[in-house]
């Protein structure tokens, strides 16, 4: 993958009984910016809306364009902006 991700949200090398084995526990699963873009969305979908008493999800539709029935999708994208800002300010 070409973007950077942070590595694994949850590695657990200290149970590792051989160079191959802390390699699969710190590698594998979600990775730091899936959790991170989890985490987002959860926050995108249960916020209400700073505006006219829509939601999050209706002003960030409104503000890119697009229509509601595309909402997963410009959802998801949000999400995953976020947790790159967040990816990026950790490694600052």
């Amino acid at each position: 993958m070409s973007k950077e991700t942070g590595g694994a949200a949850f590695p657990d090398p200290g149970r590792a009984q051989s160079a191959q084995h802390r390699k699969d526990l710190t590698e594998t699963g979600m990775t730091l910016r899936d959790y991170f873009a989890a985490q987002a969305l959860t926050g995108l979908i249960n916020e209400p809306s700073e505006g006219r008493g829509g939601s999050t999800a209706g002003d960030i539709c409104a503000a890119n364009n697009k229509l509601q029935d595309n909402v997963q999708g410009v959802l998801a994208h949000a999400a995953y902006s976020i947790a790159d800002a967040m990816l990026a300010e950790r490694a600052k």
